[in-house]
This record gives structure tokens, C-alpha cells and sequence, in this order.
């Protein structure tokens, strides 16, 4: 082979050399994004079968298929169906479950509606502040089918309570389950239940459960304040936000709508969510504040 002929052959096989690595290179990038996502999505494992003192996901997507099957926001036929479902349902844990009804204007002050509250109350064996459950069961009226946003904070505080009240156990505090209406209107019945119901001044925690898309890896993001993080310190590991977080974390401040409405005075409220496209848990505390007025 002369000496031209070698130099071709390997100019010729550098090329696909290059060629090669640069496919390569781009299939182990996508690979990469592709498993580091798939190793965040959570794993689904059949529970029905366990006990009635346990926490059931199946027990829970069961009370989320009846109320998805139709949208059921504030005036659809199917509203009052979920809300019989929802007082039927807890009326058979042995819970006294009343309603609030009114009129009531947004936080914004332009959307009048009279949105129908589900309370029930577990009393506690002491005397101090009570918890409270809390999540909405309407369905955005924009053709929405409701199943996470908000069947499935609905589901998981029935079916917790259910578990909860299977092993015949006192809380020390009260425990009471609050499930809004017109909560896509413009909180409504959020803000009835702040301005008008006598129990909103006997809370001293909220928990509340809302969601926003329906699947994807799910992401603990937490923030404090000052009367929280202490106790949030000694539940939870130190968790870390890392850079392609930050944007899904900021949407989330930007877009929830429950945090002014949950800010009773001096009382503290831990906000949880369910966010697409990453699905984000998130839990936000919220600071004490003024309760709002109309």
C-alpha cells in the first residue's frame, strides 16, 4: 500500500471514529435524561388487601374513580352526586358530617357563587387547637374531570381518616374535615369557612391538599418559616433543590391559590401539592396572617 493510500485510509477512519463518538455521545446524554427521570417516577404495588388500620392507594383511587367520572364543578349535574358520595362516605365512618351554605365572593371580590362546605369533626381528648383537613371537591368548570385536581386530596384525607378511625384511637386534638366548594370559582367556599364558620378560630394547624396534572416523578420541596421549621426539621431529612427544580418550585408559588386563604390569625398551615409537568409534591408552611374579611 503506497503512503497516499495509508494516509486516506486513516484520515477515512478518524472521520468515522468521530462520527461514532459524537453518536455515541448523544445516545449516553439521552439515556442519562431519560433514567434520571424514570428512576424519580414512583412505583405502583396493588395494597387492597391490607389492613384496615393501613393507608390503601387502591382503597383511595377508588373513591377518585366515583368522583372523576364526570366534571363536577359548582352547577354541573354531577356536583351533587360527588357531594352525596362525600357525606355518604364519611357519614359511614360513623363521622357527623353538616354543611355550610351561603353566598360568597371571591377572594377577588368579582365572583359571587353559594358553594356547599362538607365539615365533619373528630373530638379529641384534650382541650387545645384542632387540626384541620382541607381540600376541595369541585372540578374546573373548563371540562375538567376532577381526578387530581382535587379528587385526590379529597381520597387521600377520606381514606387516611378511615385508617385513622379504624383503630378506634382518641387524638388528643380535634380533627376537623373540611372539604370546599367553588374552589376553581375564586375560593368561595374557602373564604366562607374563614369569615363565617366558628370553628375556623379554633384551628391551630392546617394541613391542605391540592394537586395540579396527574402523573410524573414526584419532587419534595419544602419551605419554613419561623414558627414551622423546627418541628418540620425533626419529621423530615434536609432536602435540596437542585437547578432544574428551581423553575417547576417558582411556578408552583406563582400559580397556588390556597395560600392566602389558609392564613388564619396567628394560626400555621402546611400546604401540599401534586405539580405536572414534574409532579411535584410540594409543602409549603404558611405565615401567620390577617383572616381575610367580606
Amino acid at each position: 500500500m503506497s503512503i497516499a493510500k495509508r494516509i486516506l485510509y486513516i484520515y477515512s477512519f478518524s472521520v468515522h471514529m468521530k462520527q461514532f463518538t459524537s453518536v455515541s455521545t448523544l445516545l449516553l446524554v439521552i439515556l442519562a435524561v431519560y433514567w434520571s427521570f424514570y428512576a424519580l417516577m414512583p412505583v405502583y404495588r396493588p395494597d387492597a388487601n391490607l389492613a384496615e388500620s393501613s393507608f390503601s392507594t387502591d382503597r383511595a383511587l377508588r373513591h377518585v374513580e366515583q368522583m372523576a367520572a364526570a366534571p363536577h364543578g359548582l352547577g354541573f349535574p354531577a356536583h351533587e352526586k360527588v357531594k352525596r358520595y362525600i357525606m355518604a362516605q364519611l357519614g359511614a365512618m360513623g363521622l357527623e358530617v353538616t354543611l355550610q351554605e351561603d353566598y360568597s365572593l371571591g377572594i377577588g371580590g368579582g365572583d359571587l357563587s353559594r358553594p356547599s362546605n362538607i365539615l365533619a369533626r373528630i373530638k379529641g381528648s384534650g382541650s387545645g387547637k384542632a387540626l384541620l383537613l382541607l381540600s376541595h371537591y369541585d372540578s374546573d368548570p373548563h371540562a375538567a374531570m376532577g381526578a387530581s385536581d382535587a379528587a385526590s386530596g379529597v381520597a387521600t384525607i377520606m381514606e387516611g381518616i378511615r385508617a385513622f378511625w379504624s383503630e378506634g384511637i382518641l387524638p388528643e386534638n380535634d380533627i376537623i374535615i373540611l372539604l370546599t366548594d367553588s374552589e376553581e370559582q375564586d375560593l368561595n367556599g374557602a373564604k366562607l369557612f374563614v369569615n363565617h364558620h366558628p370553628w375556623a378560630r379554633e384551628i391551630g394547624l392546617v394541613l391542605n391538599f391540592e394537586a395540579r396534572g396527574s402523573g410524573g416523578p414526584g419532587i419534595m420541596l419544602i419551605e419554613t418559616n419561623r414558627v414551622t421549621k423546627n418541628s418540620l426539621k425533626n419529621l423530615l431529612p434536609p432536602i435540596r433543590i437542585t437547578p432544574w427544580q428551581t423553575p417547576w418550585h417558582t411556578a408552583f408559588i406563582k400559580c397556588c391559590r390556597m395560600i392566602p386563604i389558609s392564613r388564619f390569625s396567628g394560626k400555621t398551615g402546611i400546604l401540599m401539592v401534586l405539580i405536572l409537568p414534574l409532579s411535584m409534591i410540594i409543602m409549603t408552611t404558611i405565615q401567620p396572617g390577617i383572616p381575610m374579611t367580606g
